[in-house]
C-alpha cells in the first residue's frame, strides 16, 4: 500500500471507528422514513398563462428524466456495490456477534477497504453519468423555452425553475441509493445488534454522499428563494397591469422583450 493510500485509509478508518457514536436524532430518522426519494417539490403551473403551461410541462419532463436516470443507474452502476456489500454484510453477520462497530472494522479491515475503493469509483461514475444526462436535457429544454417568444423575465424564471428540478433529481438519486443500501443490509443481517452496528459502519462509508446531499440541499433552498422572488415580481407586475397602476415605462419595456 502506498503511503498516500495508507493515509487515506487511516482517515476513513477513523471515521468508521467513531461510527458507534453515530445516532441520528429521532425526528431525523422519522423524516427519512417518510420521505419518498422519488418525490419532486414542484409548483403547479397555471394553464391560463404560457409560463404556467411551461411549468407543468417542465414538471412532466423532470419526472421522466428522473425515472430514466434512476433506472439506468440501477441497471449499470449499482450492482458492483450491492454485490460486494452483500458478501461483507454476510461476514458481519458471522463475526459481529457481541462486537462494537470499531471491533467489526478491525476484523473486516481488508473487506471494508475494498468496499470503499469500489464505492468511490462507482459513485463517481454515477454522478458523472447523471450530471451529463441532466446537462444534455437542460440544453434541449433551454432551447425550447427560448423559442416560445416569452419575455426575458419569464425565460429566466423558467430556466431557474428547471435548475431547481434538476438539482432535486440529483439529490433524490443519492437519497434513493442510500435507502436501497440500508434495505440491502436489513435483508442480509437479522441480528438487531449486528444490524445496528452494520448501519453505523455503512453511515460512515456513505459520509461523502451525505455531504454531497447537504450541499445540494443548500443549492435547492437558494434556488427556491430566487424563484419565489421572481414569482412575486412577475405577479406584482401582472397585478399592476390589470389595475392600471404600472408606470408608463413598463408597457414599452414589455413590448421590447417579447
Amino acid at each position: 500500500m502506498k503511503y498516500s493510500q495508507f493515509l487515506e485509509f487511516e482517515k476513513w478508518k477513523n471515521a468508521l471507528q467513531e461510527a458507534d457514536e453515530y445516532q441520528p436524532a429521532e425526528a431525523e430518522k422519522k423524516s427519512e422514513e417518510k420521505k419518498d426519494p422519488d418525490a419532486l417539490d414542484t409548483k403547479k403551473g397555471n394553464i391560463i398563462t404560457k409560463r404556467g403551461r411551461m411549468r407543468s410541462s417542465l414538471n412532466k419532463q423532470a419526472k421522466k428524466l428522473q425515472d430514466g436516470i434512476n433506472q439506468n443507474v440501477a441497471n449499470k452502476f449499482l450492482k458492483p456495490i450491492k454485490d460486494i456489500k452483500i458478501k461483507v454484510y454476510q461476514k458481519m453477520a458471522e463475526v459481529g456477534k457481541g462486537k462494537q462497530p470499531k471491533e467489526i472494522v478491525g476484523a473486516l479491515k481488508a473487506d471494508l477497504q475494498n468496499i470503499q475503493k469500489i464505492q468511490q469509483r462507482q459513485m463517481a461514475q454515477i454522478e458523472k453519468y447523471a450530471q451529463n444526462t441532466i446537462d444534455t436535457n437542460t440544453k434541449k429544454i433551454n432551447g425550447v423555452i427560448e423559442k416560445k417568444g416569452l419575455k426575458d423575465t419569464t425565460v429566466a424564471d423558467l430556466q431557474s425553475y428547471w435548475g431547481l428540478l434538476t438539482t432535486q433529481i440529483m439529490m433524490n438519486l443519492l437519497q434513493k441509493i442510500a435507502v436501497q443500501d440500508d434495505n440491502v443490509i436489513a435483508e442480509v443481517i437479522k441480528d438487531q445488534d449486528i444490524l445496528k452496528a452494520a448501519k453505523q459502519i455503512n453511515a460512515a462509508l456513505n459520509k461523502p454522499q451525505k455531504q454531497k446531499e447537504k450541499e445540494l440541499q443548500g443549492q435547492i433552498e437558494k434556488l427556491k428563494g430566487e424563484i419565489k422572488a421572481k414569482d412575486e415580481a412577475i405577479e406584482k407586475a401582472e397585478k399592476e397591469k390589470k389595475t392600471g397602476t404600472e408606470t408608463p415605462a413598463e408597457p414599452e419595456k414589455d413590448k421590447e422583450t417579447k
